[in-house]
């Protein structure tokens, strides 16, 4: 790392760290998690704003680290992905998770959301099964009334 870069990476932590004090000082969530989560966007965008970028750059870079973590999941949900997930939650559970475990478990909740979002999560097979049933149950009790 040049030493420009790290001049400017050094700028930039303490920059957050400032924005970040006074952003939770200021916070007014009674949500723990919410008021961290709130004031560590808030104390990113200030920092980034006092690097010089503009608001339109910063939601430009914002979108492009976005688009490339959050990419579509081509493949379907299925059992695997399912168990990973669970695993990950488990291990959140019991000792915690590493940054790429996080960042792992965010991208499969996601793409288990979609899943659940989608028609294809829909068990069709038994709900006209069970649609039938209904129906002759309906005409059974027409017949014997």
């Amino acid at each position: 790392m040049s030493s420009e870069l790290a001049e400017l990476a050094s700028k930039f932590a303490v920059g957050m760290e400032m924005n970040f004090i006074s952003s939770v000082s200021a916070s007014t969530s009674e949500d723990v998690m919410d008021a961290f989560r709130e004031s560590m966007m808030s104390s990113f965008i200030l920092t980034m704003r006092d690097t010089g970028a503009s608001s339109a750059e910063v939601a430009f870079l914002i979108k492009r680290a976005l688009d490339s973590i959050l990419v579509p999941d081509e493949e379907p949900w299925d059992d695997a992905k399912n168990d990973r997930r669970v695993e990950l939650i488990d291990l959140s559970i019991q000792q915690g998770l590493t940054a790429d475990e996080s960042f792992e478990l965010a991208q499969l909740t996601q793409r288990m959301r979609k899943h659940v979002d989608t028609e294809s999560a829909i068990p069709m097979a038994g709900a006209r099964k069970l649609h039938e049933h209904l129906l002759r149950l309906e005409k059974t009790r027409r017949e014997q009334d």
